[in-house]
């Protein structure tokens, strides 16, 4: 459908769906941190992606000490 332009609008995307956990799990009280740097090799071990699927985009979410809530 998109040709060309697919691949850099699945990175857009990513993108949004990206900010969009990042705002819904500060709303929640969720630890969430960006991961801009990883093994895309290991990434795809880790979620048995097939041949034609990458990891685009990573977010590391976790409990967030109490003491560090305002």
């Amino acid at each position: 459908k998109y040709g060309l332009r697919a691949y850099p609008y699945s990175l857009i995307e990513a993108g949004h769906i990206g900010q969009n956990i990042l705002l819904a799990s500060s709303e929640i009280a969720i630890g969430a941190c960006p991961v801009s740097g990883f093994v895309d090799k290991k990434v795809k071990e880790i979620l048995d992606l097939i041949e034609n699927e990458i990891p685009i985009y990573s977010i590391s979410l976790g409990n967030i000490r109490k003491d560090n809530l305002k």
